[in-house]
């Protein structure tokens, strides 16, 4: 089930999924399989007469996962504040809550997550200014929990177009994690995608990781 209602002042959206234990999806792909899922979202979007700012969106969203047996698999809840400026740039913050359950010991970033339930927080912010413009970019900061530890993520991009039919975008992320009886352990991705279009129909990409 897909509910969605959607004006220029608000934003609302309903689904709810139920895949059996045993099901197979043939054709496609799906997440996971014995679990009921049920989303939900809701957003106030108006248009305040500020210097610079075209839309303001106030919102917040809930998802809920759990099995047939009725163990909750994973939750969220989400707030979020956007700004979407007249020069086309948009300055987002938010807030959300987490809880995910290990049926199993998880090794991951140097460490051993013992199997339980584990809920922790992120704070997100990002900037990203007008794609129309030749050049253009973003970067954003995630701060919070992560398992029982702390996470900390930073992204950044810059793309810009020496062509009209090419495009070059090049993205960096960090992301540093520190878990109980192990050492911080950091990542650090770069990659760059080049897109070159020979008409509407034709293009050539390529990326590097």
């Amino acid at each position: 089930m897909d509910f969605g209602w959607k004006s220029d002042r608000f934003d609302s959206g309903l689904t709810y999924l139920d895949i059996g234990e045993r099901f197979n999806a043939e054709m496609g792909y799906i997440p996971r399989t014995d679990v009921r899922t049920t989303k939900a979202s809701a957003a106030w979007t108006p248009r305040p007469r500020w210097a610079g700012v075209r839309q303001l969106r106030l919102g917040g969203t809930a998802s809920y996962f759990e099995n047939h047996a009725g163990r909750v698999e994973s939750r969220n809840q989400g707030l979020e504040f956007t700004i979407n400026r007249q020069d086309g740039a948009i300055v987002q913050v938010s807030l959300d809550r987490d809880y995910d359950y290990l049926p199993y010991d998880w090794q991951t970033a140097g460490a051993v997550i013992p199997i339980g339930g584990y809920s922790w927080s992120t704070v997100r912010a990002s900037y990203s200014s007008d794609q129309s413009r030749r050049v253009y970019g973003s970067f954003g900061v995630d701060l919070g929990g992560y398992y029982g530890g702390d996470k900390q993520t930073y992204r950044a991009s810059f793309d810009f177009l020496p062509l009209e039919t090419l495009l070059v975008e090049n993205s960096f992320t960090h992301n540093r994690i520190t878990l109980a009886g192990a050492d911080p352990y950091s990542t650090n991705v770069v990659s760059t995608r080049v897109s070159y279009s020979f008409s509407p129909d034709l293009f050539l990409k390529t990326y590097v990781q």
